[in-house]
């Protein structure tokens, strides 16, 4: 079978070519690190062909977009692309792109602030973003819901599916805003230490613990709390869009005293570094939080309930359960996201074409872009 070879820094990862005669070409993309070349080959049943040899001006970590076509000739050529675009969708019909090296640029407008886009619109904003970058050249995805509910994030992620989007991952705004917190006080923790932090004036304080590769979310708890659910935290970061004054310094020392109070900040608009952090799949230097979901499922069949509660566990996460579900003529699956709204979403309805007792295996799964995948399996 032949197949594309490429090598980089010592590694060799291999891709299945086209089934079908020339002409074709295929894109390949990945993350080769900091290689300061990469070389291309096309390998057949009784050959090795040496197809090109990219060598890279810079020193820098990198992903790559290779593309391998043969010509009606039969003659073989590469060309390859550094991935330095990310591409966002918000919920409010928006598109832009991020720029690694320049500013970021908008190409679709807003829909209105209070207007939730159709689906048509997402649809709309997506096609015309991917006019400017086309999903071969976007080096990352994102989807900004802006604590959207359920239907609008499946909607977004639809349309950049269908504008022909891979790899679409979300902007987990209370992660970005905690890491942001950690990011910019640059304290070290042991791991297992816990971390106070109060994000942008509210009353509440986020605990996060340190582990071998970031921070892991905790607990949400109200800042009266403190003292008595985590006694060993001395010290709070209090983090803001802007420096804190300092009366606001005041009343926030004030308010937790004996606790000591450091004021971090960065503008809330900026996250251009979190979206680069994704798009490398770095952990903002040590200091990104892994988000739980947040998530409460309710399994339905033939009037009873059954709850699976991952409210506290960890992103990725994915989970089976088996359910004597009895007669039923149909399963249906809901979802209530803790961060979003208080009433639950319908994500997943299994209909059975026969009337007889049953005994399934129904399969939960959530990423960080929290559209969850739910699978049913008859026993």
């Amino acid at each position: 079978m032949p197949s594309i070879l490429i090598d980089f820094n010592g590694r060799r990862k291999e891709f299945e070519a086209p089934k079908t005669p020339p002409p074709w070409e295929k894109v390949v993309k990945l993350d080769v690190g900091r290689a300061p070349k990469v070389d291309v080959f096309y390998k057949t049943e009784t050959a090795e062909l040496h197809v090109k040899t990219f060598k890279f001006r810079t020193h820098k970590k990198r992903k790559v977009a290779i593309t391998v076509s043969i010509n009606v000739i039969n003659s073989l050529s590469a060309k390859l692309i550094t991935l330095d675009e990310v591409v966002c969708l918000w919920a409010n019909g928006e598109s832009c792109i991020f720029f690694r090296d320049g500013d970021m640029q908008y190409i679709a407008e807003s829909v209105g602030d209070n207007a939730t886009p159709t689906q048509q619109q997402f649809n709309t904003a997506a096609i015309a973003t991917a006019a400017v970058v086309p999903p071969s050249r976007a080096g990352s995805v994102t989807i900004m819901p802006m604590n959207c509910h359920y239907p609008v994030r499946r909607s977004m992620l639809q349309a950049l599916e269908a504008a022909g989007y891979t790899n679409i991952r979300l902007v987990d705004f209370s992660q970005m805003m905690l890491s942001f917190a950690l990011w910019e006080t640059k304290e070290h923790h042991q791991v297992g230490d816990l971390v106070a932090i109060i994000v942008l004036y509210t009353d509440s304080i986020t605990v996060v613990r340190k582990n071998d590769h970031g921070y892991d979310f905790v607990k949400m708890i109200h800042g009266n709390q403190l003292r008595q659910r985590f006694p060993e935290i001395e010290k709070i970061i209090y983090f803001t869009g802007f420096p804190a004054t300092e009366a606001e310094m005041r009343d926030v020392r004030r308010m937790y005293r004996p606790l000591t109070i450091k004021n971090a900040y960065n503008t809330v608009y900026n996250m251009k570094p979190y979206v680069f952090n994704q798009c490398d799949d770095e952990n903002l230097d040590g200091y990104l939080v892994t988000m739980t979901t947040g998530c409460v499922f309710r399994i339905h069949y033939d009037g009873k309930d059954m709850a699976v509660n991952a409210k506290y566990e960890l992103l990725p996460w994915k989970k089976t359960v088996e359910v004597d579900v009895g007669d039923a003529s149909e399963v249906n699956v809901y979802m209530l996201f803790n961060w979003e709204k208080k009433s639950e979403d319908h994500i997943k309805q299994f209909r059975f074409t026969s009337k007889k007792t049953r005994r399934v295996a129904i399969t939960i799964a959530i990423d960080e872009v929290r559209v969850p995948q739910v699978q049913l399996t008859t026993l």
